[in-house]
């Protein structure tokens, strides 16, 4: 009976350890869905690649992942390609403002006709638990407050800038999606 149970229990891990595969295997053929631009004002940031996002909910992805993408000067900007469900923390040189950022591809029935204008789904999450909110202007009049651990989802469209800011209205970071092309094009 517990040899059934064992055998069960690797076929099932054989199943996990496939789909995995294959969904990387299908992402790295892809590339890269987009490119984000991060722009450094206030402060010097480092921006980490995470992980996916999607399979770190779903439990495939390994916890703490974390590889140091860029380090990015104060007013100055640098890009990055992405994966559709990739996502970076932007931690501030003052150690006390860090965000993560993930963008997915927008597909909310509601929209789906408008896709083209707003392909992207873009979440700013404040990962300061304990420390200060930070306002996200996504418009030229529109902001919100983002509390320590709370997060925001927009549906947005390729150029539109979003700007952090502290609570001195100062801008710390400003980011923009921009479609897939080749580095060398940014």
């Amino acid at each position: 009976m517990e040899l059934k149970i064992l055998l069960g229990l690797l076929g099932l891990l054989g199943l996990i350890s496939s789909a995995v595969a294959e969904k990387k295997a299908v992402a790295e053929e892809k590339g890269h869905d987009l490119n984000v631009i991060f722009k450094a004002k206030k402060m010097s940031l480092g921006v980490y690649f995470v992980g996916n996002a999607t399979l770190h909910n779903e439990g495939l992805e390994r916890p703490d992942y974390e590889i140091l993408k860029l380090v990015i000067p104060q007013n100055s900007e640098m890009a990055s390609t992405s994966r559709f469900d990739h996502a970076f923390v932007v931690r501030g040189s003052d150690f006390k403002f860090r965000v993560k950022v993930i963008v997915t591809e927008n597909t909310d029935k509601k929209t789906e006709g408008d896709k083209i204008v707003h392909p992207y789904e873009f979440t700013i999450k404040n990962i300061a638990f304990r420390g200060d909110p930070v306002e996200l202007k996504h418009s030229s009049s529109g902001f919100i407050w983002i509390e320590g651990g709370k997060q925001v989802t927009h549906m947005t469209d390729p150029f539109h800038e979003f700007t952090l800011r502290d609570g001195e209205k100062d801008e710390l970071l400003s980011i923009v999606l921009k479609p897939s092309v080749n580095h060398d094009e940014l």
